[in-house]
């Protein structure tokens, strides 16, 4: 069968498969072309794209957002509706194109910019097409693409054309993309790939994401210019390149070497100076993102933060490192994908995938690891946006893939005290002592500095896992700044919690946390949990005079491949303590075993179901 076979059957697959998802968002990329061309040290591409709106819902897509900087120049911007029959009806005026700052959160001042403009139409379904050029003079990359434009959307026909001379040398990774043809000429190869995005359910708790999912083609040239000569034939070649590229930006003032050396006078522990420094840093300056020029790799020098008392994670990073220079301490970047999900790099492929930087002390036989952007975290703290994923350490002529630390249990624990005191119509006060730690920790640490009091009540309400309840107090209590634990005291008044029926009442026990999950029907990703979970309550029911326990759900001990759970009860007098543990272990489960895993969280479910039964007293009748 030749090529062009190939490509209409391809395509026909991709309109089966896809044509459920056209109505759900209201919008389909039907067509995605895009041609890349590397010329002497420039790289220029075209795009060209074409949207089908289906309904009043796909119309959030009419926004069309280019965004472009200082080395990225967009030019010959034409875009045009096409009705239900293919015949051209409106084509966008240049009047109609809008710039605007592509400013993030958290931002001060950025070079980046967005041209942007909308093309609707009123009868449906119709078409938005545009095609755009863009001009890169420097580049690390020739091409990191996807036919996914959309993570909510499909696309049926992506096609990435890219030419390159002869004598480029170049890697490349691919996921998902086919090679349809490759031509040769006199001074240039031209391949030609094809790819389609079919939409991945987002929702699915606990999967890989989609950056890890989506199809995907990377091409990256052995040598490269930005800023300085680079080279990504290996990583130590290319953390050469970051830390060249980076060199000599250590020029605190003097001023601020004088307060470094005051702080340290009396402290000859290097692990306490290197936690006063910290400390400093963190109760000095703030973190906004700063980026302009060569912003997405160079950091700002350390006089930039000295004088501002801000900057990005590179300016931080570099601030930090500068101060503990000063006290005779090394320290290393160490350039990380910050993400709740430990993401997978590309390690056969040196280029830049990270999106985050950290400081690294070596000790004697231990690492400091030192999150600079966080005021009010605690020091050394591994958070789980930096845990258990392999990191790239900045070391001159020495740099390397390293795996950071994985979370333990204990890091990641949350244990609930609660004592509820039940009424014999039925409702209760209950107190309770939430001690988090890991990602609880990080949460309602932020809560303390980030949100305004309205904003916290909000919070906390909507947290608290009870239904029908009044909040009558709370408070977080943190133990100190630099202890990665974090306290919730509650006091909360609960309705209709213990039942009556006939001579008896009834009531079930307060549930453990332990996440929601769909029918092995419903899933279509893996499982995989990044780090530990492990939940502990200790739950007392004080019950009305009167009453005493007629009978209570068995003791049950679960262990399997995916974790264990274990519910205990015991009761003396007018008092019942129920003890649960449940824990599940960090691993990667296929779909077959995830069968496995939701009979294991269903059993635990249908336990907790199970109710303490009271009666009355017989000297209380």
């Amino acid at each position: 069968m030749n090529k062009v076979g190939v490509v209409f059957i391809f395509l026909e697959i991709a309109l089966s498969a896809f044509s459920t998802n056209i109505m759900a968002e209201g919008c389909i990329v039907t067509r995605y072309i895009s041609y890349y061309e590397m010329t002497k040290n420039k790289l220029s591409k075209i795009d060209t794209i074409e949207l089908k709106i289906e309904n009043r819902i796909g119309e959030e897509y009419t926004n069309i957002e280019i965004p472009y900087s200082k080395h990225n120049k967009i030019a010959n911007i034409d875009a045009w509706i096409v009705d239900n029959t293919g015949q051209k009806i409106r084509s966008l005026k240049k009047s109609e194109i809008f710039d605007k700052s592509n400013v993030s959160d958290m931002s001060l001042y950025e070079d980046n910019f967005i041209k942007t403009f909308q093309l609707k139409y009123n009868f449906y379904p119709y078409k938005v097409c545009y095609t755009y050029k863009t001009t890169i003079d420097q580049f690390i990359m020739i091409a990191d693409w996807s036919p996914a434009l959309y993570s909510k959307i499909p696309t049926i026909e992506a096609r990435l054309v890219v030419s390159l001379p002869k004598e480029c040398r170049y890697k490349i990774f691919k996921r998902d993309v086919m090679i349809l043809k490759s031509d040769t000429s006199e001074n240039n190869i031209k391949t030609t790939y094809i790819a389609k995005y079919k939409k991945i359910d987002l929702t699915e708790p606990y999967s890989e994401s989609f950056e890890e999912l989506k199809p995907r083609l990377v091409i990256v040239p052995f040598h490269f210019n930005y800023g300085v000569d680079g080279s990504t034939t290996g990583w130590k070649e290319f953390g050469d390149w970051f830390n060249k590229l980076n060199k000599g930006l250590n020029d605190l003032p003097l001023s601020e070497k004088n307060i470094v050396y005051e702080l340290i006078k009396n402290e000859h522990n290097q692990k306490e100076v290197i936690k006063i420094l910290y400390h400093y840093m963190q109760d000095h300056t703030r973190y906004i993102n700063v980026s302009i020029g060569l912003g997405g790799f160079k950091s700002y020098p350390a006089s930039y933060v000295a004088q501002n008392k801000y900057g990005d994670c590179k300016a931080l990073t570099n601030y930090m490192k500068s101060l503990l220079e000063i006290a005779g301490i090394k320290s290393y970047f160490v350039l990380i994908y910050r993400s709740f999900g430990a993401e997978k790099i590309i390690v056969d492929l040196p280029f830049p995938q990270f999106n985050h930087v950290l400081l690294a002390v070596p000790m004697n036989k231990d690492t400091i690891w030192i999150e600079n952007t966080e005021n009010s975290e605690a020091f050394n703290f591994i958070s789980c946006s930096i845990q258990n994923r392999k990191a790239l350490f900045i070391d001159e002529n020495n740099s390397k893939i390293i795996s950071m630390p994985a979370l333990r249990k204990s890091d990641v624990t949350m244990y609930r005290k609660i004592e509820i005191k039940l009424d014999k119509q039925g409702n209760a006060e209950a107190n309770s002592l939430f001690s988090f730690r890991g990602f609880s920790y990080e949460y309602f640490n932020s809560l303390t500095s980030d949100f305004n009091k309205d904003e916290q009540d909000n919070i906390i309400k909507e947290y608290l896992p009870f239904s029908n309840y009044e909040v009558w107090n709370w408070k977080l209590n943190k133990i100190d700044r630099d202890t990665s634990r974090i306290e919730l005291v509650t006091r909360l008044g609960l309705n209709k919690v213990l039942n009556q029926i006939g001579e008896e009442f009834y009531f079930n026990t307060f549930p453990i946390k332990k996440g929601v999950f769909s029918p092995p029907t419903e899933r279509n990703l893996p499982l995989r949990f990044d780090f530990p979970i492990q939940n502990i309550d200790s739950v007392v029911y004080i019950i009305p005079d009167g009453l005493e326990v007629k009978s209570v759900p068995e003791d049950l001990a679960i262990s399997t491949q995916f974790g264990n759970f274990e519910s205990h009860i015991k009761w003396d007098s007018n008092r019942i303590r129920v003890t649960k543990k449940f824990e599940l272990i960090p691993n990667y489960y296929t779909l077959e075993q995830y069968k496995l895993f939701y009979e294991f969280h269903k059993l635990v479910v249908q336990n907790e179901k199970h109710p303490i039964i009271l009666k009355k007293k017989l000297n209380s009748i």
